[in-house]
C-alpha cells in the first residue's frame, strides 16, 4: 500500500524488501526471491539425495559384515562335524524317505556327477528306472564362499520350495528341497528334463524362455524396493 512493496522471504531465504512505485525495483526483487527459492529447493534436494546414499552404503556395509559373520559361523559348524545335507553319493532308502516318486524296495540308485558346474555340484541319479538330478554346494571353497555370501543357494531352495508352483513358467518338478542355515549345506532333488524329452534350445525356442523370463521378474516388480534398492 501508499507505494511500498515488501518480499518476505521463508527461515533459510534471503530477504527482498524494497520501498517506492518502481516497477524496475518490484521485478528485481521478484527476481531475486524466485532464485533464492530455487537454490533453496536444490540444496534441500541435494542434502536429501546425500542422506539416502549415506543410508544406502551404511545398509551395504551392515549386510555384507553380517553375512560375512553368518558364512565364518557356517565354516566353523561344517569344521565341528555338523552333518551334509545330503549324503554322497545319495542312497535308494534316503531318496524314498525324502521323494514322493521313489519307492524304498529295489535296486540301489547310481549316480553319475555331471562336469561343468561352477556354483554348485550337479549329479544324475538313475533309481528304479527314473532320473533325477541332485544339486550340492561346490567342493571348491572359492565358489561355495561367493555363493553363501550372495545368498544363492538359500534362494535356490527357496525358489523351488516356495515359489517355482507360482512363478507362471515351466520348472523343473522339485522332489525335495533343503538349506541348513547354519551350516549353509543345501541339496535340491529336481526332475530330470533331458529324460523329460528336454533338448538344448534352439533360437525360437530361446527367444521363448526370454519371454518367459521376462514374465517371471515382472511379477516381483517393486517387490524388493526399499534401502539395497539401485536405480
Amino acid at each position: 500500500a501508499n507505494g511500498r512493496c515488501h518480499f518476505v522471504a521463508r527461515a533459510g531465504w534471503p530477504q527482498a524488501r524494497t520501498e517506492g512505485s518502481s516497477g524496475q525495483a518490484r521485478t528485481r526483487n521478484l527476481v531475486t526471491t524466485s532464485v533464492a527459492r530455487r537454490r533453496h529447493t536444490r540444496t534441500r534436494r541435494r542434502r536429501a539425495a546425500h542422506k539416502r546414499d549415506g543410508e544406502q552404503r551404511m545398509a551395504a556395509v551392515v549386510l555384507y559384515f553380517a553375512r560375512t559373520l553368518k558364512y565364518e559361523l557356517q565354516r566353523l559348524a561344517t569344521r565341528l562335524g555338523f552333518a551334509a545335507a545330503s549324503p554322497t553319493p545319495v542312497t535308494r532308502a534316503w531318496l524314498a524317505a525324502r521323494c514322493a516318486s521313489v519307492d524304498a524296495a529295489g535296486d540301489p540308485a547310481e549316480e553319475t556327477s555331471i562336469k561343468g558346474g561352477e556354483n554348485g555340484a550337479v549329479a544324475r541319479v538313475s533309481v528304479g528306472g527314473a532320473s533325477l538330478i541332485v544339486k550340492r554346494p561346490p567342493a571348491a571353497a572359492p565358489a561355495r564362499a561367493v555363493g553363501a555370501l550372495q545368498c544363492w543357494y538359500e534362494r535356490e531352495v527357496y525358489f523351488y520350495a516356495a515359489l517355482a508352483e507360482k512363478s507362471g513358467v515351466r520348472c523343473p518338478k522339485c522332489e525335495y528341497a533343503h538349506y541348513d542355515g547354519w551350516t549353509g549345506e543345501f541339496v535340491l532333488v529336481l526332475e530330470d528334463l533331458v529324460a523329460s524329452g528336454f533338448r538344448p534350445l534352439g533360437l525360437e525356442h530361446a527367444a521363448a524362455a526370454a519371454v518367459a523370463l521376462g514374465a517371471l521378474h515382472g511379477r516381483s516388480e517393486g517387490a524388493f524396493d526399499g534401502p539395497l534398492a539401485r536405480g
